[in-house]
């Protein structure tokens, strides 16, 4: 789908294809799910025109494509130039455009544990959250992976390029961290409160240790 480079159209009058509004179950994030994205503006989605068979762009998400981060990532790349200037494309999931959520602070999970007190409404909404900002911190990886891949730079530059992808990997592993002790609470429930197995998962969660699978000499004292 969305082959060629595409033109700006009225989506309306050519009658293109309706995508249906995803709902809450279809986005459900199992982890057998494929997650797809679309690319947008912020006003405008680029949709497909099955007459022309040409990407365009088109003010309903309904109209917009849903496909894998790389197909997305080939049809961003060769947007005509019309389209193009028309805005500030990026690439984001579905999810993200259809429920957006506003972010928070990381919430004190530990402390809910030990004193009994766990909001499990607030928990399931900030599951939401860090599956959002995730997936944005694996959009942000991944262009500082490509980046070390494609140029050469000197020691300021692959430095501050280091420092960078440092930083996001702390990011993504507080993220994933912090997810895991909810899925922890919900999926012990009150139950495992009580009998302090939920604490025990958090506990060793929190004292685990990387075990290297091939430098190790990197990580000796």
């Amino acid at each position: 789908m969305g082959r060629g480079k595409g033109k700006l159209v009225n989506i309306q009058a050519r009658g293109c294809q309706l995508w249906q509004l995803p709902t809450e179950e279809s986005l459900a994030m199992d982890k057998g799910k494929t997650i797809k994205y679309v690319i947008t503006g912020g006003n405008r989605y680029i949709g497909f025109d099955k007459e022309t068979g040409e990407n365009i762009a088109v003010e309903n998400f309904k109209y917009s494509v849903k496909l894998k981060y790389v197909r997305a990532a080939i049809i961003l790349e060769n947007l005509d130039a019309e389209i193009k200037r028309l805005e500030d494309w990026k690439i984001i999931s579905v999810m993200e455009a259809v429920s957006p959520i506003p972010r928070g602070e990381p919430l004190d999970i530990d402390g809910m544990v030990n004193s009994l007190h766990v909001d499990f409404d607030l928990l399931i909404r900030r599951k939401k959250i860090l599956r959002l900002e995730y997936l944005e911190i694996e959009r942000e990886i991944t262009d500082l992976y490509h980046a070390m891949e494609f140029y050469n730079l000197n020691v300021t530059s692959g430095f501050r390029l280091y420092k960078k992808m440092q930083e996001k990997l702390i990011e993504r592993r507080k993220n994933k961290d912090e997810a895991l002790k909810i899925h922890y609470v919900l999926s012990g429930g009150t139950k495992g409160l009580l009998n302090n197995q939920t604490k025990e998962r958090i506990e060793k969660l929190n004292h685990r240790q990387y075990q290297p699978r091939a430098f190790k000499e990197l990580f000796m004292a």
